[in-house]
Order: C-alpha cells, then sequence, then structure tokens
C-alpha cells in the first residue's frame, strides 16, 4: 500500500512538472521532443529518427526552457540529426545562449534538459531514483525516490531489494541503513561490537555480558579486566541535601531534583592496582606519584613501578583527575557526573549514607576513631558492606572519589532541577571528590558530601571508578 501511494503521488508529481513525451505519430510535445527513438520531423509529428531528413549544417531547436535548461540547437551532420536527447548547441549566430545540461539532482528542476524533472536515466520509475546501498552488500538495488523535492526512504524495487533488517557481523549493510556492522549490543556472539562474545549461557545487554551473580552482574566484554558495573536506571534523583539533615553544608544545598536521561552502569568497586597495572603495562603508561604523606602510617603503595606486596586488590590511588580520566576512556567508559555518583550512592530513596539514614560504625572504611574498622589506610576493594542502594563496595570511605565535574560552589545553578547536569571542567582547575576516604570523619561519609581539589590533587586517600554509557544500539 505504501509503495503504491509513494508511485502515485511520484506520477502525479511528474505529470504536474513536465509534458510527456509524444509517441510515433503523435504531435511532438510543447517542447518538441518525442519518445525514445523517435525525432520531431517538420511537419510536428513524431516519426523514427532515421525517417529524419536533413540537409548538412541545418540547426534545429532543442533543449526546454523548464528548470536550469535554456533552447539551443541541434546541428545536421551527414545528412542526419543527432539524436533527440544528444546534448544542444549554442547558436552564436543567433544569440541563443545554452545552458545545461547538468547532472539531475533532487530540486523540481529539468537539470539535465530531457523533458523532465527529477528523473534520472535507466530507472525503471518515471521520477529520479538515487540508488542507496550502492556497494553495500545486499543492499546495493535499494533506491530512494525523489517527490517534492525531498527523497523519501528505501523501498522495494522491482523485487531486487533485500535486507535481512538486523545486522549480521558479515561485512554487509544487512539493514541498509548505510553502516556496516555497526554495534550489535543485544547477541551474546557480538556484544558490544563485531565477534566480541559473553561466556557460554551469559545474555548480553546494552553492550555488556550479564555474569550468573546476586549484584551487579554487568561487564564490558573483549577488555583485559573484568569490572563489574551495576546498572543505575534513568529517573529522578533527589541531589543535596536539607539544612537538618546530618552535616548538611552549604556547598551541598539546595536539595534539588535531577534527571538522568539516559541509564548507565557505574562500576561496582574502585578501580584496583591489579587493574591499573594492566593499564599500564598495555599502554606503556606510569605508576601514579604520590604526593608526601606525612600522617600515613606506611611507605608509599607503589615501589619499583609495582604495588607493595598485599595492595594488589586495593584502590589505585595518589591520581589525577586527568589519568583517571583517561584510564576510564581507555575501557570505553569515563568519570561519573556528580549527580551520577550521588544517585549511585545514595540510591532513589536519596539515603544520607549509602546504606540508610542512620549512622553505623564499622559500615566504611575511615578514620579509626570514627569507624572503629582496625584499618589504617586502603583496604580491599573488592570486599566490604555492599548494602548500598545499587550494589556498590565502598560507597563511602575507603578513597575519596573523582568526578567528571568542574567545581561548582553550590547548586543554586540548579535549584529548579535540571537534567544531566555536568559542570564543564576544561577551564576549571578545580575539580570535585565524593565520598570520603579512609582518613575521613563522619561528615565526609555523606552521599551529599562533596569537596573541592586541584585537579592535580595526587593523595593517597583518593581513587576513582568509572561509569559506561551504553550506546543506543539495534536489537
Amino acid at each position: 500500500m505504501r509503495r503504491t501511494t509513494i508511485l502515485l503521488l511520484a506520477t502525479i508529481l511528474l505529470f504536474s512538472c513536465v509534458a510527456k513525451p509524444a509517441t510515433e505519430g503523435e504531435s511532438c510535445n510543447k517542447h518538441g521532443l518525442c519518445a525514445n527513438g523517435l525525432g520531431c520531423n517538420a511537419e510536428g509529428v513524431c516519426v523514427p529518427l532515421e525517417r529524419l531528413a536533413c540537409t548538412e549544417g541545418e540547426l534545429r531547436s532543442c533543449g526546454t526552457d523548464e528548470g536550469e535548461c535554456s533552447s539551443g540547437v541541434h546541428r545536421c551532420s551527414g545528412g542526419q540529426w543527432p539524436a533527440i536527447d544528444a546534448p544542444c548547441e549554442d547558436d552564436s549566430d543567433s544569440g541563443v545562449s545554452y545552458v545545461g545540461p547538468e547532472e539531475e539532482i533532487c530540486d523540481g528542476l529539468d537539470n539535465d534538459c530531457d523533458g523532465h524533472s527529477d528523473n534520472i536515466a535507466g530507472s525503471a520509475d518515471p521520477l529520479e531514483s538515487e540508488i542507496e546501498g550502492e556497494a553495500k552488500g545486499i543492499c546495493k538495488d535499494a533506491r530512494n525516490l525523489c517527490i517534492e523535492k525531498t527523497w523519501t526512504p528505501s523501498y522495494t524495487l522491482d523485487n531486487a531489494y533485500e535486507t535481512d533488517e538486523v545486522e549480521n557481523c558479515d561485512g554487509l549493510d544487512n539493514d541498509c541503513d548505510g553502516e556496516t556492522d555497526e554495534m550489535i549490543g543485544h547477541s551474546p556472539s557480538h556484544c558490544g561490537g563485531c565477534n566480541v562474545a559473553c561466556a557460554e549461557g551469559e545474555q548480553c545487554e546494552d553492550g555488556l555480558c550479564v555474569a550468573d551473580r546476586a549484584t551487579c552482574p554487568y561487564y564490558l566484554p573483549g577488555v583485559d579486566t573484568i569490572h563489574f558495573l551495576c546498572k543505575i536506571p534513568a529517573g529522578d534523583y533527589s541531589i543535596g541535601c536539607e539544612a537538618s539533615e546530618d552535616f548538611c553544608l552549604e556547598k551541598s544545598r539546595p536539595m534539588h531534583t535531577v534527571t538522568l536521561s539516559k541509564t548507565v552502569y557505574i562500576q561496582q568497586h574502585e578501580t584496583t592496582n591489579d587493574a591499573y597495572k594492566v593499564y599500564v603495562e598495555n599502554a606503556s603508561s606510569s605508576w601514579p606519584t604520590c604526593a608526601d604523606c606525612p600522617a600515613c602510617t606506611s611507605e608509599s603503595p607503589y615501589k619499583d613501578g609495582e604495588p607493595v606486596e598485599g595492595l594488589k586488590n586495593h584502590p589505585v590511588v595518589c591520581i589525577t583527575r586527568s589519568e583517571a580520566s583517561t584510564y576510564c576512556q581507555s575501557l570505553g567508559m569515563r568519570l561519573p557526573t556528580e549527580a551520577e555518583w550521588e544517585a549511585t550512592a545514595g540510591g532513589a530513596a536519596s539515603h544520607v549514607y549509602p546504606w540508610g539514614d542512620t549512622w553505623q560504625t564499622q559500615k566504611a572504611n575511615c578514620d579509626e576513631g570514627v569507624c572503629g574498622d582496625g584499618v589504617a589506610e586502603t583496604t580491599d576493594a573488592l570486599s566490604g558492606d555492599s548494602s548500598s542502594p545499587f550494589g556498590l563496595l565502598h560507597a563511602s570511605g575507603n578513597v575519596w572519589e573523582w568526578c567528571a565535574d568542574g567545581w561548582s560552589d553550590d547548586y543554586a545553578w540548579c535549584a529548579d532541577g535540571c537534567t544531566d547536569p555536568l559542570v564543564d571542567a576544561s577551564d576549571n582547575v578545580d575539580g570535585v571528590i565524593r565520598g570520603g576516604g579512609w582518613d575521613s570523619g563522619q561528615a565526609s561519609l555523606t552521599v551529599y558530601a562533596r569537596e573541592k581539589v586541584p585537579e592535580t590533587w595526587n593523595r593517597r586517600n583518593t581513587g576513582f571508578r568509572c561509569v559506561f554509557e551504553p550506546v543506543k544500539s539495534k536489537k
């Protein structure tokens, strides 16, 4: 039905623009044109070209006055007229200046001066067709129609057009959208890209494999280090705090609503030394350099280009915002925005702490006098309390975590609510860290606590985790 409608509209448009070429025995049309293989004789009747006699040097008009074409002439040569669709010439003696022909385009004009607007030689349709998928695998016979100066979508032409409608990772443009082997994203055999497979029995969602584990089962396939990711649904989240809440400072006010328009996935744990070691080796990078730490009770966590013994699963520390961002980008991820980080830590209920609204000792690795957890500095990032709303480990304590934003003194700019907020960090030398660290007090362990630090901050209490944002993919 759709194709019939298009062709009907095409036919109406065609005959509203140009006169139909006359057939044999009919009077020539208003442009002196006849159907293919015919020519207009002296009496204005269409006859076969071979019956048209002429005198050497004789001229006859050709071309049209439509669109970009003005009249020119054909010249008799060897007693024969050239073919009716042969290029016209200028007649300098008579002052006729011929314009055209040019390549036909979809603009409502007769660019090639053949008496037809928006048509193309050899097309099976009277209006111009543009080959959509030429040299694109099985789509090479797909065509678009030019209707009312606009290209329509691809359609089937004479049953020659084929499509599987889904990409197959076979080097062909199966869905005929002009792209070949774009991301599949929902196939366990091609999860996030061609031939990037999940483990047997696992499913693929948003370009991530889904492992058989109770919390945060998602991970990026095809990378050297597995980071399990927690799903953070798109939606509205309360960010910041009211003055009456625990340790609610001016810089975390006012409480406001943020809309996250996209579902994202955040690392369940902080990036570890072991994961960063793989990056250092693959990228020929170097380990972070730690600032002096007079309060630290141990030596630097890095020695001779390696984490010291026993720190393999501890969070990588002493890392600047730029270094953290570069690591995330190497995995196809990025740093979380402040809004994403807080939504993740506090959940839809906007808790004061990741585990709820009431302070509990030994829920976090923080200052020994506050948490009483028996840990002097960092602890294993892969274990610990995971009772945060979305299953994160160490959303409070262990290490402060970098966000992608530049610093803002408060949330006044978003008091009425905003969508996907991000404070531009490109011209802002000050950054934001969240979550508190192993040396923090209770005030720094709320989900809304935030600190301003230079972007080059490289302390032993600061690390990061990454966020994966799915690309829109085909099912």
